[in-house]
């Protein structure tokens, strides 16, 4: 619509971000190459709009130069919804609802403490030593994760995942072309490609266990806070959407079991196109 300018400084729709020795755009923030320093912090208290949620930030300066390299950075997209709320002239979350969420039936996607039925959401977990759950599990600790939107903080199922998976692999919301666009990998300034899209990263995964065949290409998202892990995995070749999701934090097998589902059925298409019968009649070769 014209509304947003992904190259445009992001002081341009937030000026409350401190001017920066470099200029940072959007599409650097939502690459992951913009030089917005990682990690995150809770707070007590609720953050009620966007803005309150870039002020324990708002005066960094950043890492690097903006496209020299590559560094997941929460605090970055916590800054991208911003701007986007401003863009719209909407809160982000309203405009995610009403945009995204609603046109794609994603009823079970709402903000972390804003369901109307607490009793439909999961118990959260956290290992007790190691980061690794094989050594048993303990409550999660509490946080208040409104602050941390949109990087953090949605409440969502599987099914949720895998339809917003799959509208990526067709024209439901977007068209093709900007599609295209949020999954290329960006280029830094050394002319390297990124393994990052725009809110997407792009994978290679073997056909089979063994590594033979050949590779699937994957575009998706994966990640863990405290009280979950989440893995979406699409295949546009085929129009695969997988998701994984846990109620463990750091639960490692939620992401093997997504890229094994991948290659599982991935193989399945493949032997049922070679078990397929040749085309009869005048067009058969």
């Amino acid at each position: 619509r014209g509304r947003l300018d992904l190259d445009a400084p992001v002081q341009r729709y937030v000026p409350e971000f401190a001017a920066q020795r470099w200029p940072v755009s959007t599409r650097q923030l939502l690459g992951h190459v913009a030089g917005i320093r990682p990690g995150w912090s809770g707070r007590e208290a609720p953050c009620t709009d966007d803005l309150a949620r870039i002020t324990p930030f708002a005066q960094d300066t950043l890492r690097f130069r903006p496209g020299t390299r590559h560094e997941y950075s929460t605090r970055g997209y916590v800054l991208a919804g911003a701007v986007i709320g401003a863009a719209a002239g909407e809160p982000y979350l309203a405009f995610v609802r009403r945009e995204i969420l609603d046109p794609l039936g994603m009823a079970d996607t709402v903000a972390d403490g804003a369901t109307d039925h607490p009793e439909r959401v999961a118990r959260f977990y956290f290992p007790r030593m190691a980061t690794d759950p094989r050594y048993g599990l303990q409550d999660a600790p509490a946080g208040e994760l409104s602050c941390v939107l949109p990087a953090i903080g949605l409440l969502s199922t599987p099914s949720d995942l895998v339809r917003l998976g799959a509208a990526m692999m067709d024209t439901t919301l977007l068209r093709a072309e900007t599609v295209a666009m949020l999954q290329t990998p960006l280029r830094l300034e050394s002319g390297e490609p990124s393994e990052a899209g725009l809110g997407w990263f792009l994978r290679s995964l073997p056909a089979d266990a063994d590594a033979a065949g050949a590779a699937i290409g994957v575009v998706g998202h994966r990640g863990t806070v405290a009280g979950g892990t989440a893995s979406l995995v699409t295949v546009p070749e085929h129009g695969l959407a997988i998701a994984v999701t846990s109620n463990v934090t750091f639960a490692s097998a939620v992401s093997d079991l997504a890229d094994g589902l991948a290659r599982i059925f991935v193989g399945e298409i493949a032997a049922r196109a070679d078990s397929d019968p040749p085309p009869a009649g005048p067009d058969a070769p």
